[in-house]
């Protein structure tokens, strides 16, 4: 007998909606959500954490350094994630 373990997901998006919507979607074809983050510095400190099999992340996200929307924001965490802890990535926009 098999048994497989179901993909880790870490959920990126500052929109709660599309957060949720993402989570759900990820949950219904069977993977699981190891974590969910509003921004991208966020979402870096929890890939160093959790190490999901993948990180699915909206581009254009709210910076909460600079307080302000920042169209580059995904791009940036997804580069930091790539040198902290090498990640498979699906970018959103």
């Amino acid at each position: 007998m098999t048994v497989t373990t179901p993909i880790r997901v870490l959920v990126v998006d500052d929109e709660i909606l599309n957060n949720e919507l993402i989570q759900f979607q990820v949950q219904a074809i069977g993977y699981q959500v190891v974590g969910c983050a509003y921004d991208g510095v966020t979402a870096v400190k929890l890939t160093d954490v959790t190490h999901p099999d993948i990180v699915v992340m909206d581009l254009r996200m709210w910076d909460p350094v600079t307080k302000q929307d920042d169209l580059t924001a995904g791009l940036n965490a997804a580069e930091e994630i790539q040198q902290l802890c090498p990640t498979r990535l699906v970018l959103l926009t």
